[in-house]
């Protein structure tokens, strides 16, 4: 058997979607991060993004502009831009995570990336299930 998957099964269910931040400014200043890249976001609900940064990059209270793009989706998605606040701050060794409040930006986009995510996390636990026979 090899390698090869069973023909009854999509192989591209096994690419990875990824939620990718790709421009940060700072809202009063308009200063942008450098390297957006280095912004990876953990998880993320309704009106929240839990993002790891660079250390020291911002701090608690500050207002950002933030573009983030759907990556590796069937699917295509407009950049989603968001405005919002740093709500908290911790620091972790070498990198900080903030939690960021969501306040403007395309609730019906972004409930359409969110159920994307949602639903390819259905698919994936089907298949699992499907695969141990319960």
């Amino acid at each position: 058997m090899g390698d090869e998957l069973p023909e009854d099964v999509d192989s591209s269910m096994f690419e990875s979607m990824k939620l990718v931040v790709t421009s940060v400014v700072h809202a009063h200043t308009k200063v942008a991060f450098k390297d957006p890249s280095q912004f990876n976001i953990i998880e993320f609900s309704e009106n929240e993004l839990l993002i790891e940064l660079p250390s020291k990059s911002y701090a608690t209270g500050h207002y950002l502009m933030i573009n983030l793009e759907v990556k590796g989706s069937k699917t295509p998605f407009k950049t989603l831009e968001i405005e919002g606040k740093i709500e908290s701050l911790e620091n972790l060794d070498g990198a900080d995570q903030i939690r960021f409040s969501m306040s403007q930006f395309d609730h019906s986009e972004w409930d359409k990336i969110r159920a994307a995510f949602s639903s390819r996390q259905a698919d994936i636990q089907n298949f699992f299930a499907s695969v141990k026979g319960y």
